[in-house]
């Protein structure tokens, strides 16, 4: 299932909601919104490890969040919910 262990990952960047929704790149998504200038974001890992290393060059936080190889909070483990519902009647 997409999202769900292997290839994907998490990181917190400095930037705002509103920035991380327009800088992203397509399969990068903003999964959380912790304060203010904090967001969470998740993805394929290739991509969010150069979108990072893009922001870090830039000298904007981040931070590697470990997600055991998987894209919380985002749109790429959507495949789960419909198993997931029946599992809980």
């Amino acid at each position: 299932m997409a999202g769900l262990g292997g290839d994907w990952g998490m990181a917190s960047v400095g930037l705002t909601w509103e920035e991380a929704l327009a800088q992203c790149p397509p399969t990068i998504h903003p999964a959380c919104h912790n304060a203010a200038d904090n967001v969470t974001l998740s993805g394929p890992i290739r991509e969010l490890t150069q979108f990072v290393a893009d922001l870090k060059a830039k000298g904007i936080f981040t931070r590697e969040v470990p997600s055991g190889g998987m894209a919380f909070h985002s749109p790429h483990i959507a495949s789960i919910v419909p198993p997931y519902e029946a599992m809980l009647g």
